[in-house]
């Protein structure tokens, strides 16, 4: 009797292809892993980019003397409860206007130059509703990830 110590063919086709389905599965793994933490990703830079700019006008906001909405920076008052695209900000010493350009949140004081806040913002906008409260919406996007923030904020005006 012969003592054949070998693999045959046909051992060798099954192993290769269990190692094919493994890996196969592997890999979709690591794909499906991969997209989900690259869209919660995304969606945690979307957030954060909101928030950051609806805290920067608040701060500024709350110690404001006065404000107006206005349709464009620059450009022509809104009326109470009407929508705007920039808000004005006039404070004791210096006026600061907000407004998006090219998905940025600008921060334009009067006495430097404009300097960017957030990103990802792709509209935002503010409305008059008393002498001391405003209205704001932001909407951030980036990625196909959206998220739209609305907060309503009073002033310190007496």
């Amino acid at each position: 009797m012969r003592n054949d110590k070998g693999t045959t063919l046909l051992e060798m086709l099954i192993a290769l292809a269990l190692f094919g389905l493994i890996s196969a599965g592997l890999v979709t793994v690591y794909w499906i892993s991969e997209t989900a933490f690259n869209g919660q990703s995304a969606r945690a830079d979307v957030q954060y980019s909101a928030r950051h700019a609806r805290e920067a006008i608040i701060s500024d906001f709350v110690a404001c003397t006065s404000f107006s909405v206005l349709d464009v920076c620059g450009g022509i008052e809104v009326a109470d409860g009407s929508v705007g695209t920039c808000l004005h900000i006039a404070k004791s010493d210096r006026t600061v206007d907000y407004y998006i350009n090219n998905q940025q949140l600008y921060r334009n004081p009067s006495n430097a130059s404009p300097g960017p806040v957030a990103e990802f913002i792709s509209q935002i906008s503010f409305s008059k509703v008393s002498l001391n409260t405003m209205a704001m919406s932001v909407v951030a996007l980036s990625q196909k990830q959206e998220y739209t923030l609305e907060t309503t904020c009073c002033s310190r005006i007496r």
